[in-house]
């Protein structure tokens, strides 16, 4: 619970500022309520799920999705190899799964706007819907 009110915190201050950067969000996930999926990675590292992979990507962007499974001892990874799409993706995934979770409600009533004409009553509520549409960019209302 307290990662939880830190997590929010954190999430506040950054829509507050009107940035957010799914790295510094992603480094402070709790990322045992994943669910397991393991992952080899451009490392030789074995992760337990995403979210994993995500944090260590974000503290070096030499390390990628390698495939799916656990890494074989057999088999030596190339760095930067990625099957199955790449490593942005997968940190941003890890990011709007855990923003599903957040309740926007609670964020400053900010009018931000997109590239397709829609209109967000917070950066929160923005955030989820690029996560539903990548192609969404930030545009002066």
């Amino acid at each position: 619970m307290e990662s939880f009110v830190v997590l929010s915190l954190l999430i506040s201050a950054a829509f507050a500022q009107n940035i957010f950067k799914h790295c510094d969000y992603v480094q402070h996930l709790d990322c045992s309520t994943f669910t397991k999926e393991e992952l080899c990675a451009s490392n030789g590292k074995t992760y337990r799920e995403q979210c994993s992979l995500a944090v260590d990507h974000c503290l070096d962007k030499s390390i990628h999705k390698v495939h799916n499974g656990p890494c074989s001892t057999h088999h030596h990874t190339t760095p930067g190899a990625i099957l199955g799409g790449t490593t942005v993706t997968l940190v941003e995934s890890v990011f709007c799964r855990a923003l599903q979770h957040i309740d926007c409600s609670n964020h400053k009533k900010n009018t931000v706007c997109d590239s397709n004409g829609g209109r967000h009553e917070s950066m929160c509520v923005y955030e989820k819907a690029k996560c539903e549409n990548s192609g969404l960019h930030l545009k002066e209302c």
